[in-house]
Protein backbone atom coordinates (compact mmCIF):
# COMPACT_ATOMS: atom_id res chain seq x y z
CA UNK A 1 0.00 0.00 0.00
CA UNK A 2 1.12 2.92 -1.02
CA UNK A 3 0.10 6.60 0.54
CA UNK A 4 -1.22 9.94 -1.60
CA UNK A 5 -1.67 12.92 0.28
CA UNK A 6 -4.78 15.34 -1.19
CA UNK A 7 -5.10 18.72 -1.41
CA UNK A 8 -8.68 19.87 -1.90
CA UNK A 9 -11.48 22.82 -0.72
CA UNK A 10 -13.74 20.11 0.25
CA UNK A 11 -14.49 19.32 3.64
CA UNK A 12 -15.86 15.78 2.79
CA UNK A 13 -12.45 14.65 1.05
CA UNK A 14 -9.70 13.07 3.48
CA UNK A 15 -6.16 14.46 3.14
CA UNK A 16 -4.67 11.67 2.00
CA UNK A 17 -5.82 8.34 0.83
CA UNK A 18 -3.94 4.80 0.77
CA UNK A 19 -3.94 3.50 -2.74
CA UNK A 20 -2.95 -0.22 -3.76
CA UNK A 21 -1.33 -1.34 -6.96
CA UNK A 22 -2.31 0.70 -10.26
CA UNK A 23 -5.29 -0.81 -12.05
CA UNK A 24 -4.65 0.45 -15.04
CA UNK A 25 -1.83 2.53 -16.87
CA UNK A 26 -2.63 4.74 -20.24
CA UNK A 27 -0.58 7.09 -22.09
CA UNK A 28 -1.60 10.44 -19.69
CA UNK A 29 -0.84 8.38 -16.72
CA UNK A 30 -1.68 5.59 -13.80
CA UNK A 31 -4.86 4.49 -12.09
CA UNK A 32 -5.36 3.48 -8.81
CA UNK A 33 -8.19 3.05 -6.17
CA UNK A 34 -8.16 3.86 -2.87
CA UNK A 35 -7.93 1.30 -0.20
CA UNK A 36 -11.88 1.90 1.38
CA UNK A 37 -13.28 1.55 -2.40
CA UNK A 38 -14.56 5.20 -2.13
CA UNK A 39 -11.91 7.07 -4.57
CA UNK A 40 -10.20 6.75 -8.06
CA UNK A 41 -6.41 7.92 -8.22
CA UNK A 42 -4.97 9.22 -11.37
CA UNK A 43 -1.41 9.93 -11.19
CA UNK A 44 -0.15 11.55 -14.68
CA UNK A 45 3.69 10.29 -15.96
CA UNK A 46 6.31 12.72 -15.52
CA UNK A 47 7.08 13.33 -19.24
CA UNK A 48 3.93 13.99 -19.61
CA UNK A 49 3.10 16.37 -17.44
CA UNK A 50 2.84 20.35 -18.29
CA UNK A 51 4.02 22.91 -16.26
CA UNK A 52 0.77 24.54 -15.95
CA UNK A 53 -1.04 20.90 -15.33
CA UNK A 54 -1.54 21.53 -12.00
CA UNK A 55 -2.92 25.20 -12.04
CA UNK A 56 -5.58 23.72 -14.92
CA UNK A 57 -6.79 20.85 -12.83
CA UNK A 58 -7.22 23.02 -9.60
CA UNK A 59 -9.64 25.52 -12.39
CA UNK A 60 -11.26 22.47 -13.20
CA UNK A 61 -12.22 21.36 -9.90
CA UNK A 62 -13.31 25.19 -9.53
CA UNK A 63 -15.76 24.77 -12.43
CA UNK A 64 -17.22 21.20 -10.47
CA UNK A 65 -17.84 23.31 -7.16
CA UNK A 66 -21.56 24.41 -8.24
CA UNK A 67 -22.95 20.96 -9.56
CA UNK A 68 -26.05 19.99 -8.01
CA UNK A 69 -26.58 16.37 -6.75
CA UNK A 70 -28.42 15.17 -10.08
CA UNK A 71 -25.70 16.65 -12.41
CA UNK A 72 -22.86 15.01 -10.55
CA UNK A 73 -24.33 11.43 -10.94
CA UNK A 74 -23.55 11.91 -14.74
CA UNK A 75 -19.98 13.38 -14.66
CA UNK A 76 -17.06 11.75 -12.85
CA UNK A 77 -15.67 15.17 -11.70
CA UNK A 78 -11.93 15.97 -10.16
CA UNK A 79 -12.30 16.30 -6.66
CA UNK A 80 -8.78 16.82 -5.12
CA UNK A 81 -5.54 17.13 -6.20
CA UNK A 82 -2.74 14.78 -5.54
CA UNK A 83 0.41 16.39 -4.60
CA UNK A 84 3.01 13.44 -3.98
CA UNK A 85 2.98 9.42 -2.95
CA UNK A 86 4.82 8.41 -0.39
CA UNK A 87 6.60 11.82 -0.13
CA UNK A 88 7.44 11.46 -3.75
CA UNK A 89 6.36 14.71 -5.24
CA UNK A 90 3.80 14.28 -8.31
CA UNK A 91 0.70 15.61 -10.40
CA UNK A 92 -2.39 13.78 -10.21
CA UNK A 93 -6.22 14.07 -9.39
CA UNK A 94 -8.57 12.08 -7.34
CA UNK A 95 -12.32 11.67 -8.53
CA UNK A 96 -14.78 9.26 -7.00
CA UNK A 97 -15.15 5.18 -7.80
CA UNK A 98 -17.76 4.12 -10.02
CA UNK A 99 -18.71 0.34 -9.08
CA UNK A 100 -17.56 -2.22 -11.66
CA UNK A 101 -20.05 -4.24 -11.86
CA UNK A 102 -23.21 -2.79 -12.11
CA UNK A 103 -21.58 -0.51 -13.91
CA UNK A 104 -19.37 -1.48 -17.16
CA UNK A 105 -17.29 -0.11 -19.90
CA UNK A 106 -19.16 1.31 -22.85
CA UNK A 107 -16.94 -0.79 -25.15
CA UNK A 108 -17.12 -4.12 -23.62
CA UNK A 109 -20.64 -4.01 -24.26
CA UNK A 110 -21.07 -3.58 -27.96
CA UNK A 111 -18.04 -2.62 -29.82
CA UNK A 112 -18.58 -6.00 -31.04
CA UNK A 113 -21.31 -8.27 -32.52
CA UNK A 114 -20.15 -11.08 -30.24
CA UNK A 115 -20.47 -8.68 -27.08
CA UNK A 116 -23.98 -7.27 -27.95
CA UNK A 117 -24.99 -11.01 -28.70
CA UNK A 118 -23.59 -11.55 -25.28
CA UNK A 119 -25.82 -8.76 -23.75
CA UNK A 120 -28.97 -10.45 -26.04
CA UNK A 121 -28.39 -13.81 -24.47
CA UNK A 122 -28.42 -11.90 -20.94
CA UNK A 123 -31.95 -10.53 -21.69
CA UNK A 124 -31.34 -7.28 -23.05
CA UNK A 125 -32.63 -5.66 -25.52
CA UNK A 126 -32.75 -3.21 -28.19
CA UNK A 127 -34.60 -0.68 -25.65
CA UNK A 128 -31.59 -1.18 -23.52
CA UNK A 129 -28.84 0.10 -25.59
CA UNK A 130 -31.20 2.87 -26.47
CA UNK A 131 -31.65 3.73 -22.36
CA UNK A 132 -27.95 3.74 -22.77
CA UNK A 133 -27.49 6.17 -25.74
CA UNK A 134 -30.14 8.46 -23.40
CA UNK A 135 -27.84 8.17 -20.61
CA UNK A 136 -24.61 9.28 -22.54
CA UNK A 137 -26.41 11.93 -24.08
CA UNK A 138 -27.47 12.76 -20.85
CA UNK A 139 -24.44 13.13 -19.27
CA UNK A 140 -22.50 15.35 -22.43
CA UNK A 141 -25.54 17.61 -22.37
CA UNK A 142 -24.99 18.37 -18.29
CA UNK A 143 -21.35 19.14 -19.21
CA UNK A 144 -21.82 20.90 -22.25
CA UNK A 145 -24.95 22.99 -20.36
CA UNK A 146 -21.99 24.07 -17.90
CA UNK A 147 -19.98 25.53 -20.91
CA UNK A 148 -17.13 22.57 -20.89
CA UNK A 149 -15.90 20.47 -24.22
CA UNK A 150 -15.03 17.12 -23.79
CA UNK A 151 -12.52 17.31 -26.00
CA UNK A 152 -11.39 13.15 -25.98
CA UNK A 153 -15.27 11.61 -26.31
CA UNK A 154 -14.42 7.76 -26.80
CA UNK A 155 -16.01 4.18 -25.84
CA UNK A 156 -13.65 3.84 -23.14
CA UNK A 157 -14.52 7.44 -21.93
CA UNK A 158 -18.02 5.87 -20.45
CA UNK A 159 -19.20 3.70 -18.22
CA UNK A 160 -23.05 2.84 -17.98
CA UNK A 161 -25.17 0.74 -16.04
CA UNK A 162 -27.02 -1.96 -18.66
CA UNK A 163 -29.95 -2.38 -16.27
CA UNK A 164 -30.88 1.19 -16.07
CA UNK A 165 -28.90 2.81 -19.02
CA UNK A 166 -26.90 5.09 -16.57
CA UNK A 167 -24.18 6.40 -18.21
CA UNK A 168 -21.02 8.22 -16.57
CA UNK A 169 -19.00 10.29 -18.29
CA UNK A 170 -15.10 9.53 -17.39
CA UNK A 171 -11.84 11.68 -17.89
CA UNK A 172 -12.70 15.16 -17.03
CA UNK A 173 -9.49 16.35 -16.31
CA UNK A 174 -9.04 18.06 -19.38
CA UNK A 175 -11.97 20.06 -20.05
CA UNK A 176 -12.51 23.13 -22.60
CA UNK A 177 -13.85 25.94 -21.45
CA UNK A 178 -13.21 28.86 -24.93
CA UNK A 179 -11.39 31.54 -23.62
CA UNK A 180 -10.60 30.05 -19.83
CA UNK A 181 -9.54 26.62 -20.43
CA UNK A 182 -7.27 25.47 -23.24
CA UNK A 183 -7.37 21.88 -25.24
CA UNK A 184 -4.93 19.68 -23.61
CA UNK A 185 -5.50 16.56 -25.53
CA UNK A 186 -6.09 16.23 -29.04
CA UNK A 187 -9.00 13.34 -28.86
CA UNK A 188 -8.96 10.20 -30.53
CA UNK A 189 -8.94 10.61 -34.07
CA UNK A 190 -12.07 8.33 -35.22
CA UNK A 191 -14.34 10.30 -32.45
CA UNK A 192 -12.95 13.67 -33.19
CA UNK A 193 -15.30 16.37 -35.21
CA UNK A 194 -14.47 17.21 -38.88
CA UNK A 195 -14.37 20.58 -38.10
CA UNK A 196 -11.07 19.61 -35.01
CA UNK A 197 -9.23 17.20 -37.49
CA UNK A 198 -9.13 20.07 -40.22
CA UNK A 199 -7.85 22.10 -37.54
CA UNK A 200 -10.24 24.40 -38.55
CA UNK A 201 -11.88 24.80 -34.94
CA UNK A 202 -10.98 23.94 -31.38
CA UNK A 203 -13.24 21.41 -29.36
CA UNK A 204 -16.00 23.29 -27.80
CA UNK A 205 -19.93 22.02 -27.06
CA UNK A 206 -21.06 21.50 -30.74
CA UNK A 207 -17.54 19.76 -31.44
CA UNK A 208 -18.40 17.31 -28.69
CA UNK A 209 -21.58 16.35 -30.29
CA UNK A 210 -20.31 15.40 -33.83
CA UNK A 211 -18.36 12.22 -33.09
CA UNK A 212 -20.41 9.51 -35.62
CA UNK A 213 -19.66 6.81 -33.25
CA UNK A 214 -21.49 8.43 -30.45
Amino acid sequence: MATAKLYSNRKDIPECLEIGTSAYTGGEGSIFFSRDGKYAVKVYHRQKVVLEKRRLLEMIMLLGANLTMEEAQFLCWPLALVTNVDGNECVGCVTRRIPTPPYAVLMDIMFTPKQAAEQFRAGKSWANYLQIARGIARSIAVLNGKGCAHADLHFRNFLVEPEKGDAVLLDLDGLVVPGFLPPQVAGMYEFMAPEIVMEKSAPNERSDAAPAYL
